[in-house]
């Protein structure tokens, strides 16, 4: 995809100019052992031709690996020539559903972050939640259907686990915020938010998903409840898993559907990592 002014901003153009100048001299020469997890978010139907595209540069540079790896990873039982690769996505959107097509027909599965209150939310009113809670800035160039607005429902959720996509939790109702929230409010979001979700899929969740920005969501009392209740956390937090390896620091590339491929090798690349240091360590010392 080519850059558009009224699709990227000026930070996603700026990032795609760099990203291209960036991939001539740096081709994702990650070590074997590392692991790059990709955080998208919704996925309209009319950018699934962008998202098979990018699809196909993951799969050159990357080995890509499947939710049911996860733990081998860790554990330093997963061994290839190549560094890995897995895909995320926030928020639970339906529109998720084309890129799980997508996924499904190379036999890729993905981690699905939900929020319980979003899908229990009448139909009629999900997208007045979305924009509330989650999203209250969009781009109608980009989300413009009903599907872009609506949360996965239940039966459809069970569908994707029985594909062998896992689901976990991304808050109840995504509107944590660190420091704010009481421990009764912060064990809602992290532990009830948990419950909900095993007792309408009949699914054991091992994995939770941070909101927003981390290091603003969550703080010891809530990484404390998340270390209790989860085997995996993924943050929003840009880094090398394999420096410091832990499932209980999970860290992500934030990548969308409809980003020009400069984006998406700024992304994936390393030379917007630096600025990232000192924020991971905040994170480490909490």
């Amino acid at each position: 995809m080519r850059i558009n002014s009224n699709l990227h901003s000026r930070e996603i153009t700026l990032k795609a100019i760099l990203g291209q100048m960036s991939i001539l001299f740096d081709k994702f020469s990650y070590k074997s052992n590392e692991l790059v997890v990709l955080n998208y978010h919704s996925t309209p139907k009319k950018f699934i031709h962008n998202f098979e595209h990018q699809l196909a540069i993951f799969q050159k540079h990357f080995d890509i690996i499947n939710p049911s790896d996860l733990e081998n990873y860790f554990n330093d039982k997963l061994v290839s020539k190549r560094p890995k690769l897995i895909y995320s996505f926030d928020d639970g959107l339906k529109n998720n559903l084309y890129a799980a097509q997508v996924l499904k027909k190379n036999n890729i599965q993905a981690f699905y972050f939900l929020v319980p209150d979003f899908i229990e939310t009448k139909t009629s009113e999900q997208k007045q939640f979305y924009i509330k809670n989650i999203r209250p800035i969009i781009n109608p160039l980009i989300d413009s259907e009903d599907e872009d607005f609506q949360a996965l429902n239940w039966n459809e959720i069970i569908k994707l686990i029985n594909e062998g996509n896992r689901i976990g939790s991304h808050t109840k109702s995504h509107t944590l915020i660190s420091g704010k929230a009481s421990y009764f409010e912060a064990q809602k979001e992290i532990v009830e938010s948990k419950q909900d979700l095993e007792r309408n899929t009949g699914f054991k969740i091992s994995a939770f998903c941070s909101i927003n920005n981390t290091l603003v969501s969550v703080g010891q009392l809530e990484k404390k409840l998340i270390n209790e209740n989860y085997k995996f956390h993924f943050t929003t937090l840009p880094g090398y898993n394999s420096i410091n390896k832990s499932p209980y620091f999970i860290k992500r590339r934030n990548i969308e559907c409809y980003w020009p491929d400069g984006a998406v090798y700024f992304a994936l690349g390393k030379c917007d990592l630096a600025r990232w240091v000192k924020k991971l360590e905040l994170y480490e010392q909490l």
